[in-house]
């Protein structure tokens, strides 16, 4: 981190996951709702549903996420005992 030197900010950035189903009936939807809060993912849901081919999409994701600058032009902004 001390040799690049970003030219606006540079940003730590963390996404959780996100795991995308395609169920064959909104029962198995339903059931993988009820899984997922139970799980505590509380980001997830269903995406679509086509009725003509028969199949629901829905994604588990978790609400854990990071952004956080960390470095202008001049100046490191965190401890690296904390990175």
């Amino acid at each position: 981190m001390n040799s690049y030197t970003p030219r606006h900010i540079l940003w730590l950035k963390y996404d959780s996951f996100i795991i995308s189903l395609s169920l064959c009936s909104i029962d198995w939807a339903t059931f993988f709702i009820k899984l997922a809060r139970y799980l505590n993912l509380k980001d997830s849901g269903i995406r679509s549903i086509n009725p003509r081919a028969g199949y629901v999409n829905m994604d588990f994701m978790s609400t854990e996420k990071i952004s956080t600058p960390i470095r202008t032009r001049k100046k490191i902004l965190i401890d690296y005992e904390y990175f």
